[in-house]
């Protein structure tokens, strides 16, 4: 499941709790648009390769002190395609080995980041004398792009529509490679570069904002709930939800926007807010979260700086069966 990064997550949280800035604003609509456009190709992707394509998403690999993020890897026959999603819009043209956007030469190059994936990538598989050609593409998602390519680069690019149509003639022609060709265990070999999404050095604790307290509603947004002892109900739009899973996904809002810390009952209090208990959130993190130094005075529990759907999504059928609370009574 390709997930939002780490600063979407952060962005959509804080949206919910505080008034964003214009700058958070303009990179909230990008971060939206980027993420529906990946989407979009992981969607046509699945519905075009054969069931059994090896394919990886979203990728944040390290090597050799250098980081790097990888939107999609498919391997079809015996070549592994690069793919890079661009979510551009305006006129680009390629010539004269430059980049111009809206007639105006651009100070870096477009083909850099997935150049640079290419030779990370190609300098892992040497050194596990692995073989396999890796074959680089972008694709950009945004209708209303405008690419000419006048110079040969070695990058193959398309428009979303041209992605579908050439990835549909590229599967049926490899339909007779053999099996022991595209046994490659290029995905094996990957996993020992995987590390988690890049952060910035600070979360919201430097901020001078407040925040709107309390659980949010997931339907409206709004914070006003009638309490009772298995479920809340939103005072507002009259939504319903398990007691439990209300303060785990609010614990989780709290460490998205505190990804540098960790979780602790004092702080989490104050993210909550009056009328919230803290006997019920203390058994809470003890029931779902790993515990840190349990030594130390400042007791706490280990942040993944996640959203709910995320943090627990290998536990969504117990969350799932936690709705039938929602109609108890005490």
């Amino acid at each position: 499941m390709r997930k939002k990064s780490p600063e979407l997550q952060y962005l959509e949280t804080l949206q919910t709790r505080t008034e964003l800035s214009y700058q958070e604003k303009q990179q909230l609509e990008s971060d939206r648009k980027g993420f529906s456009g990946e989407l979009t190709i992981d969607r046509l992707t699945r519905e075009i390769v054969p069931e059994r394509t090896l394919m990886l998403d979203d990728l944040n690999l390290l090597a050799d002190g250098q980081r790097v993020q990888l939107d999609k890897l498919i391997q079809i026959g015996n070549k592994l395609y690069l793919i890079d999603m661009k979510d551009y819009h305006g006129q680009y043209s390629f010539r004269g080995r430059t980049w111009y956007h809206n007639g105006k030469p651009l100070t870096h190059s477009i083909f850099s980041q997935i150049e640079r994936a290419h030779d990370i990538l190609a300098r892992i598989f040497a050194e596990h004398h692995l073989t396999i050609a890796i074959v680089k593409v972008i694709v950009f998602t945004d209708p209303s792009a405008v690419i000419e390519i006048e110079d040969q680069s070695g990058i193959i690019v398309k428009y979303l529509w041209e992605y579908c149509e050439w990835l549909q003639k590229l599967c049926p022609a490899v339909q007779g490679t053999s099996l022991r060709q595209t046994r490659i265990p290029w995905q094996k070999v990957l996993q020992k570069y995987f590390v988690a999404p890049y952060r910035p050095e600070t979360d919201f604790a430097l901020d001078s904002r407040q925040l709107w307290q309390g659980i949010i509603c997931p339907r409206c947004n709004n914070f006003w709930w009638q309490q009772e002892h298995y479920a809340l109900q939103c005072k507002t739009c009259d939504y319903r939800e398990a007691k439990e899973t209300a303060y785990i996904r609010t614990i989780c809002d709290y460490g998205v926007l505190y990804f540098r810390h960790n979780l602790q009952v004092s702080q989490l209090m104050e993210f909550f807010g009056e009328g919230y208990s803290k006997q019920y959130l203390r058994k809470r993190l003890a029931k779902y979260f790993v515990p840190m130094d349990l030594k130390s005075l400042q007791y706490s529990y280990q942040n993944r700086g996640e959203k709910f759907e995320y943090w627990f999504a290998s536990e969504q059928q117990h969350f799932n069966h936690l709705k039938r609370r929602i109609n108890w009574k005490k």
